[in-house]
């Protein structure tokens, strides 16, 4: 694992449509994971994991064979290791999950742990992505 140079993440919104952002997350994660421009960090929208977003992004990445960690958040909501940093570069299949709040949320912990390199969100609300558009490098 190297740290910090191709940090890329995914942000899915609560106004996502989970069936495109299963097939953008899959993708950005295994299509050739070594990569520098892979997705290493999922950042989810709080609501996703009430209404089975959450699960079934997290099904998807487990069928192809994704190794998942957690931020503090969830790591605890969903039982599984905790990641040692937000700064790895994994290169492989896998990948740390974290839960926020909003937008907002993701766009601060893109900023705080991101290399600006390669980020997403994925949602239909479109004043949330222009949002996230201008704040995010």
């Amino acid at each position: 694992m190297r740290t910090w140079y191709g940090i890329c993440h995914v942000y899915v919104d609560k106004a996502a449509n989970i069936n495109v952002a299963k097939q953008i997350v899959r993708d950005a994660k295994i299509d050739y994971p070594a990569a520098c421009n892979a997705m290493e960090t999922l950042l989810v929208h709080q609501d996703l994991s009430g209404n089975g977003g959450l699960d079934e992004l997290i099904a998807e990445l487990k069928r192809a064979g994704v190794q998942l960690y957690g931020g503090p958040r969830a790591s605890a909501l969903l039982k599984i290791a905790e990641a040692k940093s937000f700064h790895l570069e994994y290169s492989s299949l896998a990948c740390t999950i974290e839960i926020v709040d909003d937008v907002f949320a993701a766009i601060d912990h893109i900023h705080h742990h991101g290399s600006s390199h390669t980020d997403c969100i994925v949602t239909e609300d479109r004043e949330v992505a222009e949002t996230f558009l201008r704040q995010v490098d």
